[in-house]
């Protein structure tokens, strides 16, 4: 009962964003190109609590009652040929070509918003458990709470957080399972010499760089690497069951409840929801150091590292010369300069409902507003 408890807390906590007190975002292949913000910045609403809102005007919704400038706006000319819709968007991610996914943790399943502005259920029949698909009826799969995606240009890759497990859709429309055993919570690492299979605990990040998946493996505290061809795991950086805020060599470093991850191909950021950091893993040297937030404090202060504060960082990007966090709990999404070498965090947007996923294709943010059930887009 203990450990029932505590998982159903995390997964509301950060998935949620509400209900325990606090607060992947996933990301793709880092982009070089970067966003364009300014005073003028324009927002994009997509939101499928009522369809209506796919075209014409933006009517006021929970999201956009907050922004009067919203109803205003016209949003995109979509269609919705299959009755999806978004239910709980926890993460999205697009695959390079115009496709965009998004995840939806209360239902189950994955929605595609295709480049001619289609959507469509792309995966998960919408009801919790565990199953694999076929090409032919990739509607058949289950997913259990899912919470992040990422894409690596041809497949996506799950983090199926109820079911302890990382899933690989294909291009297909196939859903297998990457790496771990359903159902089964554990933190082996792949020793095929002895037969052990890999195991996680409610894995909550992903994030897609060269041949490997990276993985936050929330409730064990660590980082995990997959090898795509194989499906082999190898804990990175962190120890199973110990929680803590060091920085250093991987296999001293701790975290606290690492929430999601990105790269910049160079390095992979991590959100490190308990300790209300940022953190970074080089992924030449395997060291690890925090570069924003400061262990154990909260707060929303602005600066560069040493002085800036989350209250409960979550979702994570990359365009290769900034990161973009949201801060779940404070309803606002930080951006952390990379080029300048002190890490300064700055607060670009705030007054989302709860914003969790946060991704970029080169030209703005997209970000999943949970509780609003809404994919908004700051350019």
């Amino acid at each position: 009962m203990g450990r029932l408890t505590i998982t159903v807390c995390i997964i509301v906590c950060m998935a949620v964003a509400a209900g325990c007190g606090g607060g992947s975002s996933s990301t793709t292949a880092a982009s070089t190109a970067k966003p364009v913000f300014s005073n003028s910045t324009t927002f994009t609403l997509f939101s499928t609590a009522t369809m209506s809102l796919l075209g014409g005007n933006v009517q006021k919704g929970p999201f956009a009652s907050k922004h009067q400038n919203f109803s205003t706006v016209t949003s995109p000319a979509f269609r919705n040929v299959t009755g999806a819709a978004f239910n709980g968007p926890i993460a999205v991610t697009t695959d390079g070509t115009g496709n965009w996914y998004v995840v939806n943790f209360t239902s189950h399943n994955i929605v595609r918003i295709a480049a001619d502005g289609e959507i469509r259920n792309h995966a998960g029949s919408g009801y919790s458990g565990f199953a694999n698909s076929s090409s032919a009826r990739p509607l058949t799969a289950a997913f259990s709470n899912p919470t992040a995606i990422a894409s690596d240009g041809t497949d996506l890759y799950v983090a199926d957080t109820g079911n302890h497990i990382i899933r690989r859709i294909e291009a297909s429309g196939r859903t297998s399972v990457l790496a771990g055993i359903a159902g089964t919570i554990g933190s082996d690492d792949t020793n095929t010499s002895l037969s052990v299979v890999a195991s996680f605990n409610q894995p909550s990040g992903v994030s897609v760089a060269g041949g490997f998946v990276f993985v936050t493996d929330t409730l064990n505290h660590t980082i995990r690497m997959i090898n795509k061809a194989d499906g082999t795991v190898t804990t990175l950086a962190g120890y199973p069951g110990a929680s803590g805020s060091a920085d250093g060599d991987r296999t001293m470093a701790r975290f606290n409840l690492p929430a999601r991850i990105t790269s910049d191909g160079r390095n992979l950021y991590v959100t490190d929801f308990g300790n209300r950091t940022v953190r970074r893993i080089s992924l030449a040297t395997g060291k690890v150091d925090t570069i924003a937030g400061v262990a154990g404090q909260a707060g929303t202060t602005n600066g560069p590292r040493g002085t800036s504060l989350f209250n409960h960082p979550n979702g994570i990007a990359s365009d290769g010369v900034n990161l973009y966090v949201t801060d779940s709990y404070v309803g606002s999404v930080r951006r952390i300069e990379l080029t300048s070498g002190t890490f300064v965090t700055s607060t670009i947007f705030s007054g989302l409902d709860t914003p969790i996923g946060v991704t970029t294709d080169g030209s703005g943010l997209f970000i999943s507003d949970r509780n609003a059930n809404s994919i908004v887009r700051i350019k």
